[in-house]
């Protein structure tokens, strides 16, 4: 693997001897990996990853890869001995070196693959969790795509006994401090297992997932880690198992209710396959999400949504486009499909994103870095319409935490988590987007499901999203703040017109009936037939 890490410490040179500031067709190739030109876009056209964000991912790379496949410029700046000798928790020498690297060459580092850590826990370990008073242990599997793959990372045997990897972001501190360790460790009893590397590498993203791999980048997947104090401006990222729980119903449902598939204008990640373990409150979980199309041979791109409004990358991509307007551009293959998709989504599911701002949203590009018209979301942060969800759910017993009733809001929260638009975009430029965003929403939603606009969203008044309460707001005079403010979350009504329910009932009826008859439960691992006739078994054993 050695000649790997060379390999792309030699493209971290290439791609990043120009970053900072100027236009950025460095940070774009067609001849890239799909997987690796995602992380050099995830973490080099993202305005939101600090300086300090950037050391702390810089020092991991440093302490878990050999000198020799460190970038050259690096190697000549600092003493990378001296820095790997050095205390980590207390040493004045660490902070200085960090503080000798430019931007430059921080970014070279941070895009390079490092050995991933874990625990190896005997699964019976996980197993007697289950017989604590207040233990549990629950397996998460879909059989799709991606399975095979995530069980191969995860389960292996070792001197006949069955053995699991609980991987530990590399940013979550040390043994004391990381979740998992804090479920096995008690007042009276030592922390068993010692944290070990192995074949398996990870990369960075802009989240606290990581991209990880074994032998090959096609073979390559997203896990989501507990990580108490993240990167970016979405930072406490602690999974807790009422959050996964949820997650991983949701999976069950949408891969049930669309066949395993998107929809006409929206691809979804799905999660197939996660572990989550909890006692006496102290709790940890994981999900491997599945990489769509970024093969070699499929030959598809991933650009997230923050890249795409990044200043210089945003402009480049529409430049190779033949555009010299990347807002017209964007507004095309960006916020039209958007709209589309999530209005197909919310018809076909009754499933409405909860976070869909640019970190949870990618544009799938072809080889040539074209756009293909499909917009990709990841992440299952959903609540679903309770009466479709009612109608449409044949695999997941339990809706707590999962549905809503009653009046429900569609939403936009691009800029969500954005500090400012890129030059070539105005705040005026925006509220035209959310003016142009809800009105193709409620035209798609309302030519998928055949009720008129009028009787799903009223008036369509556009609302801001204020502390934890919608107001009404002119789109107007928003009022942007910082990256943080919600002012950057507006929605839409659904179903406040008395005529609604009923509407929406016959709408269902006819989808439920496209569905077929056959039903399942995930608790008892049984198949179940989509409409495409593709068999798909959903299991969540619960404690």
């Amino acid at each position: 693997m050695n000649s790997l890490f060379r390999l792309i410490a030699f493209v971290a040179v290439a791609v990043l001897v120009s970053f900072s500031p100027g236009p950025a067709n460095a940070q774009i190739s067609g001849n890239r990996h799909p997987v690796v030109q995602q992380v050099i876009w995830e973490l080099t056209a993202n305005s939101e990853i600090s300086r300090p964000s950037l050391e702390r991912m810089a020092t991991v790379i440093l302490d878990r890869l050999q000198e020799a496949d460190l970038p050259l410029s690096v190697r000549e700046t600092i003493d990378v001995n001296a820095f790997k000798t050095s205390d980590p928790f207390s040493s004045d020498l660490r902070y200085e070196m960090m503080r000798s690297l430019n931007d430059t060459q921080l970014k070279q580092l941070v895009i390079l693959p490092a050995p991933l850590e874990y625990y190896e826990i005997p699964e019976a370990k996980l197993f007697e969790l289950r017989k604590a008073p207040n233990g549990r242990f629950i397996s998460h599997e879909l059989s799709i795509d991606g399975l095979d793959q995530a069980k191969h990372l995860v389960k292996f045997n070792k001197d006949g006994e069955a053995y699991v990897r609980w991987f530990i972001h590399p940013l979550d501190g040390t043994p004391i401090l990381n979740r998992i360790s804090q479920v096995f460790k008690t007042p009276e009893q030592e922390l068993q297992f010692q944290p070990t590397r192995g074949s398996i590498k990870f990369h960075f993203t802009a989240s606290r997932s990581l991209l990880v791999f074994e032998n090959s980048y096609d073979e390559a997947l997203s896990v989501k880690l507990s990580l108490p104090y993240g990167e970016g401006p979405f930072r406490y990222k602690t999974i807790h198992l009422k959050e996964w729980t949820a997650w991983i119903r949701h999976n069950a449902y949408l891969v049930d209710v669309l066949g395993g598939q998107g929809t006409e204008t929206l691809k979804l990640l799905y999660e197939p396959f996660g572990l989550g373990v909890g006692v006496d409150g102290r709790e940890d979980g994981f999900l491997f999400r599945r990489l769509d199309g970024l093969t070699s041979r499929a030959g598809r791109y991933y650009l997230p949504a923050f890249a795409a409004l990044d200043e210089h990358t945003g402009a480049e991509i529409a430049r190779r486009n033949g555009s010299a307007d990347p807002l017209a551009f964007w507004e095309k293959n960006l916020l039209e499909p958007l709209a589309k998709g999530m209005a197909e989504l919310r018809a076909l599911t009754g499933a409405e994103h909860t976070s869909p701002h640019s970190q949870n949203l990618l544009i799938e590009l072809d080889r040539a870095m074209r756009p293909t018209g499909k917009v990709v979301l990841r992440d299952f942060d959903f609540y679903i319409d309770d009466s479709a969800f009612k109608v449409l759910n044949r695999v997941v017993e339990q809706s707590n935490g999962l549905t809503q009733e009653a009046t429900q809001m569609a939403s936009l929260a691009l800029r969500n988590g954005l500090s400012k638009l890129p030059p070539w975009m105005t705040d005026v430029d925006y509220e035209r987007w959310i003016e142009k965003y809800f009105d193709i929403y409620q035209n798609r939603f309302s030519a998928v499901t055949g009720i008129s606009r009028r009787t799903a969203f009223g008036k369509g008044e556009k609302l801001r999203f204020i502390g934890k309460h919608y107001i009404w707001s002119p789109v107007a005079n928003v009022g942007y703040g910082g990256a943080h403010s919600s002012d950057h979350i507006h929605g839409i009504e659904v179903g406040r017109d008395p005529s609604f329910a009923q509407a929406e009932a016959n709408w269902l009826k006819r989808r439920r009936a496209a569905l077929g008859s056959s039903r399942t439960t995930p608790a008892g691992g049984k198949s179940l037939s989509t409409p495409a006739g593709r068999r798909v078994r959903c299991e969540a054993v619960f404690n």
